[in-house]
């Protein structure tokens, strides 16, 4: 016997493809009620989601039933970016779209993603006192919560350590920022979310990061930024899941300027090669002396050296 989900069981959302989630496209969409946005920035098999997102301001969502986590669609974005994966933002919705079948699911977990991640806020004070989560969805999992949280609090020393010079505010708020993946420990574990319970019945890597206000609520300027704590917050948590999957989150990119070093690499030292060589064949290049070879040969070799430095630090 075939069970039928009666209608009011399936949450459709309307689906907004963008092209670039950096746009007023983008920023316009998520004004829009019940919309579900999508944008892919690689090939990587990850899926990074925002179900509750809200604009700054707005409390909640699902007519007034749960809170809204407000501008995690920016975090979403910046750690989709960084892991050339996928964006998918449910905005303003009227009900609670990782709780029920729909379109969200159908657009997350039923794409069958090798990682998931959701990205959710919570409202901080004394009885949160982690400014970012990491959770499974079980206790059982735990251990690859931690190991999470651990990469996380790694890359966010490794931050503030670079930029304590610069911004030595925020390098110290980076450096005292509560990270946990304990489930004994967190507050929102994910427990009750059908997607991440979807994603663990299909072997999907499932995570749920919850992040603090100071993350995503900024004091000042527009509802289309964030606090820099949040954008190093996401560079940070980027750069965990890339370390801690290093086999899915490709180093790889298609951005052209991703390809610039290695070009000016293999150009630089095979030109300088080349002109510091006329000097031992003989052979003079168009009106130039050997010594003006030799100059231009070495400058060459040179570039090609430092680009090579840079391409090769690109590729860590």
């Amino acid at each position: 016997m075939v069970k039928i989900m009666p209608k009011n069981k399936y949450f459709k959302m309307k689906v907004n493809r963008q092209d670039s989630a950096y746009s007023n496209e983008f920023h316009d969409a998520l004004k829009k009620r019940n919309n579900l946005i999508e944008t892919k920035f690689g090939a990587n098999e990850i899926i990074v989601a925002a179900p509750h997102n809200a604009p700054k301001g707005e409390n909640t969502i699902a007519k007034g039933k749960r809170p809204a986590d407000n501008n995690t669609a920016y975090v979403a974005r910046n750690i989709a970016d960084h892991c050339r994966g996928q964006l998918i933002v449910a905005t303003r919705a009227n009900r609670d779209p990782n709780k029920l079948e729909g379109t969200y699911l159908k657009h997350t977990i039923d794409t069958s993603p090798e990682i998931f991640v959701e990205i959710h806020g919570h409202k901080g004070g004394k009885k949160r006192p982690f400014g970012v989560e990491v959770s499974c969805g079980s206790k059982n999992l735990s251990s690859y919560s931690e190991h999470l949280a651990k990469k996380i609090k790694n890359q966010l020393k490794n931050i503030s350590s670079k930029i304590k010079n610069q911004e030595p505010e925020i390098a110290s708020k980076l450096k005292k920022l509560r990270v946990s993946g304990n489930y004994d420990r967190i507050t929102l574990t994910g427990q009750d979310s059908k997607s991440i319970k979807n994603a663990r019945s299909k072997g999907i890597i499932a995570y749920h990061i919850e992040l603090g206000p100071a993350m995503r609520i900024s004091t000042q300027g527009t509802e289309k930024s964030i606090p820099k704590l949040g954008v190093y917050v996401s560079q940070a948590i980027s750069a965990a899941l890339a370390k801690t999957h290093k086999k899915i989150i490709c180093k790889k990119s298609n951005r052209l300027e991703n390809l610039v070093p290695g070009i000016l690499a293999v150009g630089g030292l095979v030109a300088g090669l080349a002109f510091l060589s006329f000097n031992i064949t003989g052979n003079v290049v168009s009106n130039l002396s050997q010594k003006n070879s030799n100059i231009v040969g070495v400058v060459l070799f040179v570039l090609g050296i430092m680009a090579s430095f840079f391409y090769f630090k690109g590729r860590k």
